[in-house]
């Protein structure tokens, strides 16, 4: 059974070496290049507060903490899922040349998108701070274990709808 994971991580290179081409060449050319993978949910969320805070005259308050917190893991999340699934079929020209565990492709996007979200958790954490909203002990605890969950339950789907997708 671990034997899968024993062939992913002798092929460890090549996945770094595809996060490494998904993070580079997504925006290569582009004005802003890598800050649009956090400008656009920026915008997102942004629009979202406007849009249930003014439109919808939401009275929560710091309603911001909330979609903030709801919004960035789920970029993550609907981003690795997305990207994954044709992911083997987009890259059928390396699969046709040369044997490598077929899951290397979709583990590589969603390792990519995962350290995107890493850096935006950490400026939602730094906003949050800087917003003067404490963090609770056992809420910073049992954040990493969260994280480790949402990476593998996108990780888990992206691999199904990727195999999904081929056949």
């Amino acid at each position: 059974m671990l034997g899968w994971i024993r062939e992913l991580y002798d092929y460890r290179s090549m996945v770094w070496n595809l996060v490494r081409r998904d993070l580079r060449g997504r925006y290569k050319g582009s004005l802003l290049g890598f800050l649009w993978n956090f400008i656009l949910p920026l915008m997102q969320i942004l629009v979202y507060i406007m849009v249930f805070t003014v439109v919808f005259r939401q009275n929560i308050e710091h309603y911001y903490v909330y979609i903030i917190v709801g919004m960035v893991p789920w970029t993550m999340f609907n981003d690795a899922v997305l990207s994954s699934s044709g992911s083997i079929i987009e890259n059928s020209q390396l699969v046709s040349k040369i044997y490598f565990p077929r899951t290397v492709i979709p583990l590589s996007m969603v390792i990519s998108k995962f350290i995107n979200f890493l850096i935006s958790m950490g400026i939602a954490l730094l906003i949050l701070a800087v917003g003067g909203h404490g963090f609770d002990g056992w809420a910073l605890a049992s954040l990493p274990v969260a994280v480790f969950c949402l990476f593998v339950f996108s990780l888990g789907l992206s691999l199904l709808l990727a195999a999904a997708d081929v056949t």
